[in-house]
């Protein structure tokens, strides 16, 4: 039986605004209004306070509150706040902890508080993880009664919920952070990434590939479809693009299907990866990711991305250098002699690189590089939408 304030309809309909309220664009905003009229408050909030930096902190609240006061309250009254760490999960209220008397003399109900017309407070810090804290506050005007046993009951009730969509939230925040980081790094290293759907056509493509098909010069844009200059290159390209697709249909994932398509005025040959999304991973509306195509300029060789290539696949300084410039198309002696050091070290740092990478040729080292930032490229674009 429910011995809540409110029915088990309007519960019901709480706890899933609750999870909900993870994705919407002003996080538990529907849910926090919808508990501030349960509960007859003036304001609600819930705040997210990270241990670490792996994610934002934020404070969310219902209830109309002045800039002014907001920023009075961090730069200010934060200090004075009796309502900070209470023990994790345990629903208090002002009336537990103060007398009215030692209440009204405080400094954050006189100079703050007051001015917001609350009076009474119940709290509740959530344990969410190691990595978080997520406090929730809920207040009343003196003109209202005291917070009673069903309204701390319909509070404890909310924790575990609240608990669990906060951690949900955090996921797709560090998702789309790892994601975006990803988008960066491709554009870095010049890596042009198309996303076609069932049928073939153009979904999604990043900035490097658009600047790629609008210069026309060995790939191009022919009805939101991808072309190749050349007959002979386009013929191939159909074929690569054909067996991706039905792999995509046939809920596979395939290999990375590489290819060269050539250029006007005999210049280096664009490359081009071509990969299969299994029908599983689209689950969203709109038309289905089916193929990722991933296009790399060699003519326009990737410079300064040491850094983003030690880090990816954590290289030493030097190793990272001698792996971009093979990338760029250098043979080993050429490396060795650009990076002024002696053929026996650059083969020693090969042979490192080889075994960081997991690979024993060079043509598969260049492969793999591109590979692993292209998928998680497509995967990133994807999640992104």
């Amino acid at each position: 039986m429910n011995e809540l304030k409110i029915s088990n309809h309007d519960l019901l309909e709480l706890i899933g605004l609750i999870y909900e309220g993870a994705m919407e664009k002003k996080p538990w905003a529907s849910s926090l209004e919808l508990l501030k009229n349960y509960l007859n408050a003036n304001y609600v909030t819930l705040a997210i306070r990270p241990t670490t930096f792996a994610l934002p902190g934020v404070v969310l609240t219902a209830g109309d509150i002045p800039a002014p006061l907001i920023h009075a309250y961090h730069s200010q009254f934060f200090s004075l706040d009796p309502f900070v760490e209470l023990p994790s999960d345990e629903v208090v209220t002002s009336d537990e902890l103060f007398t009215e008397d030692e209440w009204v003399t405080k400094p954050y109900y006189t100079e703050y508080l007051n001015v917001l017309n609350v009076y009474r407070i119940m709290g509740v810090d959530i344990d969410v993880s190691e990595e978080m804290s997520c406090p929730l506050r809920i207040s009343r005007p003196k003109s209202l009664h005291a917070f009673d046993i069903k309204d701390k009951s319909l509070c404890n009730y909310l924790i575990p919920h609240f608990r669990r969509a906060v951690l949900i939230y955090s996921k797709i925040i560090k998702q789309q952070s790892f994601g975006a980081l990803y988008e960066r790094t491709i554009d870095e290293m010049k890596l042009g990434v198309v996303i076609l759907s069932e049928e073939g056509e153009i979904i999604k493509s990043n900035i490097v590939a658009d600047k790629i098909l609008e210069n026309k010069d060995g790939l191009l844009l022919a009805n939101n479809r991808l072309k190749a200059v050349f007959e002979t290159d386009n013929l191939k390209l159909k074929i690569c693009l054909k067996d991706a697709l039905a792999l995509s249909f046939a809920g596979r994932e395939s290999a990375f299907e590489v290819m060269t398509v050539n250029r006007k005025n005999d210049q280096a040959g664009l490359s081009i990866a071509v990969h299969s999304i299994p029908a599983g991973s689209w689950t969203s509306g709109g038309k289905r990711p089916s193929a990722a195509i991933f296009i790399r300029d060699t003519v326009h060789k990737i410079e300064g991305q040491d850094e983003v290539v030690r880090k990816l696949f954590n290289l030493t300084p030097a190793e990272a250098s001698l792996a971009v410039k093979i990338m760029n198309g250098m043979s080993l002696d050429e490396a060795a002699l650009s990076s002024d050091i002696k053929r026996n070290t650059a083969r020693a740092h090969l042979r490192s690189i080889f075994s960081k990478v997991d690979v024993t040729r060079q043509s598969d080292l260049i492969r793999v590089l591109l590979n692993s930032v292209a998928s998680f490229s497509g995967k990133s674009m994807l999640e992104r939408g």
